[in-house]
């Protein structure tokens, strides 16, 4: 099966935690920055090192920035996600 885990990325605290967070199962890291509803920055370039380093993938939801604001894939991410139909409608 599945196991999920919540961990506070935001800061500079983010990548540390992610660090303790991530296990041998460990396989993807799902985040988005900043984080809704707190508005909190992650560390994308840094988060995406740690995960690579224990062989896991970054998937950002990159919703709230729009690819006009922030390119994930060029800070590290593997994947990107951006719901054009919430950020054309105002949701962000």
């Amino acid at each position: 099966g599945i196991t999920t885990k919540f961990v506070d990325l935001s800061g500079v605290q983010g990548p540390r935690n992610l660090e303790a967070a991530i296990t041998p199962k460990t396989g993807l890291v799902m985040m988005e920055s900043p984080t809704n509803p707190m508005m909190r920055i992650c560390p994308v370039r840094e988060l995406a090192e740690v995960a690579h380093r224990h062989g896991c993938l970054l998937s950002v939801d990159n919703t709230l920035m729009s690819p006009l604001l922030m390119r994930p894939l060029e800070l590290g991410a593997d994947f990107c996600v951006t719901s054009c139909t919430k950020f054309a409608c105002g949701h962000s």
